[in-house]
């Protein structure tokens, strides 16, 4: 089952807000001729609806939970460098995917995605698009795969369960709900599940031992999430786009930068939208900083030895070498088209987008990275 135009606009109002202010201030403009679905977290979404962030001072908030009580700590801009330390880390998706919601995941030769040109529901595949199984009657989004299990969250538009943790195996079987919190973004390592519900927070695999890492001090809630070495990293939308570095430890939170969306960790950097929308990228380890002036960036994400990104219109690749950005998609411009999301897996590219001018529906699609095909996915 397709999804309907009419429920698409709901979906990208939070999206397109806050893009089409970013560029506002560029001298573009933002042209919306459609609109795929995208299920976001409701605190995602309310965020990203504010056209124009109000600056308020930073105050602690008093710690009323019954998980133990981390010391917070903020200063002001401060070199990546002094506070970062350690390597990448493996977990069970590629964390610009999950930037991008999370619903295509690529693990031991298998694609496991939302099949959303169906009933949304759990699948798995293989790359070329052979053997597809359900795996769980679910809407999935944040799929991560890690040992025998695949973790997502709830994402039923209309359901109770929205927003809860979940696992199912990976052959399929019964759903367990993980941990007693509704969740905005998670990230799921080896040893355990770190992710925002309003604070930042941790607990093992199996839900037990949650603690909060970060209480959070500003307007609505921590926006996106991303991990290297020691920190953590996400933003507070409302109060100036500050961009943080987040002990993992709970021992010190610490301003990076400021006017950022969309923070992500691709290798050893750090990706994002900086001012007026333009794709940036800070090391992790050296501290410098490359800024592609004229661009206009929304979400990233690494795979092999390029960096892909979307400008909601168009998808670029940049490679090793910090070269200018290449458009891969769409081959004509000229044809309406329009991309919210996207994800990278076994060598394809995939995407919701018009296939005519005259669909009043998207399609889920892929885009070969070796032959440029591009095809339906099943």
């Amino acid at each position: 089952m397709k999804l309907k135009k009419i429920g698409y606009v709901l979906g990208i109002m939070c999206i397109c807000t806050l893009a089409a202010c970013e560029k506002a201030e560029s001298g573009d403009t933002l042209v919306t001729p459609g609109a795929t679905k995208s299920v976001m977290s409701d605190v995602t979404n309310e965020a990203e609806m504010s056209a124009e962030p109000v600056e308020k001072n930073v105050t602690k908030a008093p710690v009323a939970t019954k998980t133990p009580v981390v010391k917070e700590k903020e200063t002001e801009y401060t070199n990546v460098t002094e506070v970062v330390t350690g390597e990448a880390w493996e977990l069970g998706n590629l964390q610009g995917n999950l930037l991008n919601e999370g619903w295509v995941c690529e693990n031991d030769g298998m694609v496991y995605y939302r099949d959303c040109n169906h009933d949304n529901f759990l699948c798995k595949m293989n790359p070329d698009g052979s053997g597809k199984q359900i795996l769980a009657e679910e809407v999935p989004r944040a799929i991560q795969v890690v040992g025998d299990w695949v973790y997502f969250i709830d994402d039923e538009a209309d359901g109770a369960q929205r927003g809860r943790m979940k696992r199912v195996s990976k052959n399929g079987g019964e759903v367990t709900v993980i941990g007693e919190d509704k969740a905005g973004y998670m990230l799921v390592t080896e040893k355990e599940i770190i992710y925002t519900s309003y604070d930042i927070k941790k607990m093992n695999l199996d839900g037990s031992e949650c603690c909060v890492v970060q209480k959070f001090t500003g307007q609505l809630e921590y926006a996106w999430l991303s991990i290297f070495g020691d920190c953590v990293f996400t933003a507070d939308i409302f109060s100036g786009k500050k961009l943080y570095a987040v002990k993992k430890d709970g021992s010190g939170q610490y301003i990076l930068d400021e006017g950022a969306l969309y923070p992500t960790v691709n290798g050893d950097a750090l990706w994002y939208a900086g001012k007026k929308g333009a794709l940036t990228k800070l090391s992790l380890t050296t501290g410098e900083k490359k800024v592609w002036d004229g661009t206009y960036a929304m979400r990233s994400v690494q795979y092999k030895d390029k960096v892909y990104y979307h400008d909601l219109d168009d998808i670029y690749a940049i490679g090793e070498a910090n070269q200018e950005p290449v458009k891969l998609y769409p081959k004509d411009s000229a044809r309406r088209h329009f991309i919210e999301l996207f994800w990278v897996a076994a060598d394809r590219i995939y995407f919701c987008d018009y296939m005519t001018d005259k669909d009043i529906t998207t399609t889920f699609l892929y885009m070969d990275l070796t032959t440029g095909e591009v095809g339906i996915v099943p």
